[in-house]
């Protein structure tokens, strides 16, 4: 005779057997989907370090502009003022030298004047020693 009790019995612990593999599938499905999120949360860490590395990058690279161009700025404005202190000393030089040309041609007269005169006198002074002497 076929006892039912004792298929009822197994068919409870196939079940029950069942249950247990199908927790212990659930344990091991959220122990991989725990494994996945530590695995992924370090690979977001370093796209996020990069993604602001490359900005940080895009900051400095927007401020060295900005500091080149005011460097470039200021040296265009200083190489101004230098040459314009340049023409100004120029200037003040070439009315110098104007001067000092006028100068020398008044002194080059005076010295021409002057060694008449002293021609003159020289031959007033021997008309003079010559006299004198009669």
């Amino acid at each position: 005779m076929l006892n039912i009790s004792s298929i009822t019995e197994r068919d409870e612990a196939r079940a029950e057997a069942r249950a247990e593999a199908s927790e212990a599938e659930d344990a091991m499905m959220a122990c991989v989907t725990k494994m996945d999120d530590i695995e992924r949360k370090p690979q977001d860490l370093i796209h996020r370090i990069n993604h602001s590395r490359a900005a940080d990058q895009g900051i400095f690279s927007g401020f060295e502009n900005e500091i080149l161009s005011e460097v470039s700025g200021v040296c265009e404005q200083v190489k101004e003022q230098m040459f314009s202190t340049y023409q100004e000393h120029n200037r003040a030089m070439e009315a110098s030298l104007q001067e000092l040309s006028q100068v020398l041609e008044q002194s080059d007269r005076l010295g021409d004047e002057l060694q008449g005169t002293s021609y003159t006198l020289s031959i007033i002074n021997t008309g003079l020693l010559g006299t004198s002497g009669l």
